[in-house]
């Protein structure tokens, strides 16, 4: 790949022009970059949709921002709102009410009973062994295995009439 850098109007170009198709520095125009000692990416290259600093295009105004020049009427607005928040208040909210819990509270709501339980009885799960094959047992070697089988008592060889550990068919 050929990267050509220019320090003074701080442009960089590469052959494989990763910038042009995806917007994006490549990994070549970096490394020229330190090569070079560039300690701060030019600002050319770093597009606005990838900055934290970029303000959204899409601008939202409420009846409130629109009224904003009015202040006589916002002042009506915000004192509309506190009265209603008070007449809830004191049509929902009884001071009894502020005591309970909040289970409580949404069952006076909505005009419904839940009967709750004084006491809760909830016990700790059973544990349940994972899937498998069960408990795994390390693969004995042969002298172990050799070890276990000189202890067996050993079956009686029709051929050769002796407590042996062989029988007819593998008789010597």
């Amino acid at each position: 790949m050929n990267v050509e850098i220019k320090a003074e109007e701080k442009e960089i170009n590469c052959s494989c022009e990763h910038f042009k198709r995806m917007s994006v520095l490549c990994r070549h125009a970096f490394t020229i970059m330190m090569r070079c000692g560039v300690k701060e990416i030019p600002k050319r290259y770093i597009l606005k949709r990838w900055r934290k600093d970029v303000i959204s295009r899409n601008y939202r105004f409420s009846s409130v921002q629109s009224d904003s020049d009015d202040k006589k009427r916002l002042a009506l607005f915000v004192e509309k709102q506190q009265m209603l928040l008070k007449e809830f208040e004191s049509d929902y909210i009884s001071p009894g009410l502020k005591s309970k819990t909040d289970g409580e509270v949404v069952c006076k709501l909505l005009g419904v009973t839940i009967p709750i339980p004084e006491e809760i009885n909830i016990h700790v799960p059973k544990v349940q062994s994972n899937k498998g094959s069960g408990i795994k047992k390390r693969i004995p070697c042969a002298g172990e295995v050799a070890y276990e089988n000189s202890k067996k008592e050993h079956i009686m060889c029709s051929g050769c009439g002796k407590r042996v550990p062989h029988n007819l068919r593998t008789c010597p």
